[in-house]
């Protein structure tokens, strides 16, 4: 079976998409701290793997004592950009029960 154009396309912009967020987390791979989260998280974003990013996540959250915005605003953003209102609702609110203060990023 001879793919379209159009799947060409797409399979290209997700190896990019990959080799990027590769690049990323081997700059990231010694870090400590949120960095341990963060880096994965991304890298789960980038690629839409959502049952992966709600899983490391959910490890984060219960991990975490100090609730680092920059993680939830990468899974908040993955949600909005994929049109999943609902879930960023109460991610949202999540934050602002653990008492996180939002950043400009959460709120833009």
């Amino acid at each position: 079976m001879r793919m379209s154009n159009a799947d060409h396309a797409i399979c290209i912009d997700l190896l990019a998409k990959a080799d990027a967020t590769l690049e990323k987390l081997e700059k990231l791979e010694n870090l400590e701290g949120p960095g341990v989260f963060h880096a994965p998280i991304n890298f789960m974003a980038a690629l839409g793997l959502l049952v992966a990013l709600r899983s490391v996540f959910r490890e984060w959250e219960a991990a975490c004592s100090n609730y680092d915005t920059r993680v939830s605003n990468v899974i908040l953003e993955s949600f909005l950009n994929r049109d999943i209102i609902y879930e960023a609702n109460l991610l949202f609110k999540s934050q602002a029960r653990r008492g996180a203060e939002p950043n400009l990023r959460t709120l833009v």
